[in-house]
């Protein structure tokens, strides 16, 4: 029983330690492997919230009324106009994936830059490669070059 007992201790600190990020590789620390996490949840809440009605929950779009996030090369290239979209919405024709698409986006100015930093950090990580932390400040420096 005390042997029983004392390998389930091990195994969960060895648990403990592997979910800390050692001998990861990737240079994160456990903080910041947290607040990306939080971030990266609180996105998915907003983007079901704000986004997914269009856009899918999935990210696909829906036919040819609202372009896809997923495997879109249009939303890939350039996270600042991501934000910009996200904050100010968009109107006219835009070309995703060599089709094109016509219908507004509404603006969303009641989301903080929080909630937009959020937003963009489960979009970026959902679909795409990055696995970036996007702040609150980065948020406001690329909405002061929004065009």
């Amino acid at each position: 029983m005390v042997f029983r007992s004392l390998a389930i201790l091990i195994l969960f600190i060895l648990f403990l330690l592997s979910s800390c990020g050692t001998g990861s590789g990737d240079g994160k620390t456990y903080a910041e492997k947290v607040k990306y996490r939080q971030y990266f949840n609180n996105g998915r809440r907003l983007y079901l919230n704000h986004c997914s009605n269009c856009h899918q929950k999935d990210g696909t779009g829906l036919v040819r009324l609202y372009p896809p996030i997923k495997g879109s090369v249009y939303f890939q290239k350039d996270p600042g106009r991501t934000v910009c979209i996200i904050r100010y919405g968009q109107v006219g024709e835009i070309f995703v994936n060599g089709i094109s698409f016509n219908q507004p986006m509404p603006a969303n100015p009641d989301l903080s830059n929080l909630e937009i930093a959020e937003l963009t950090t489960y979009l970026y990580g959902m679909w795409s490669e990055s696995d970036s932390l996007f702040t609150p400040d980065q948020v406001i420096e690329l909405l002061e070059n929004c065009q």
